[in-house]
């Protein structure tokens, strides 16, 4: 009597779940994946190098930073490492290069040096 009651909850269950698995239709519009694209470097600007204050990379790094950032940082971490590589922007021929294959961006991430595409 228990096994036949645990088989009808189980097939309950299953048919009650049926309509919800079916009910969508693929639509290639509004139906898509996303993937990340992770870069080795950032064009010219290379991995592990520290940006002396004051030059091109430093000066760029900086632009995308608030002073509140700044100044939370440098609480904790010592002068040459308050603005840093990962603070640079995404390499634009390289995001422009991914377009041209036919993808759209849909995220970018200077951290990750990365960007999501559809």
């Amino acid at each position: 009597m228990i096994l036949t009651s645990k088989i009808f909850l189980y097939v309950l269950i299953l048919f009650l779940n049926v309509p919800v698995l079916f009910s969508q239709k693929y639509n290639p519009e509004k139906n898509y994946f996303r993937y990340w694209i992770y870069f080795k470097d950032k064009g010219e600007y290379k991995q592990g190098r520290i940006l002396e204050k004051g030059s091109d990379a430093y000066n760029l790094a900086r632009s995308g930073l608030s002073e509140k950032t700044i100044w939370r940082r440098s609480k904790v971490l010592p002068e040459h490492l308050v603005v840093s590589y990962d603070d640079l922007p995404v390499n634009q021929e390289y995001i422009k290069l991914v377009e041209d294959c036919g993808v759209k961006y849909h995220a970018v991430s200077k951290w990750f040096n990365a960007i999501s595409v559809k």
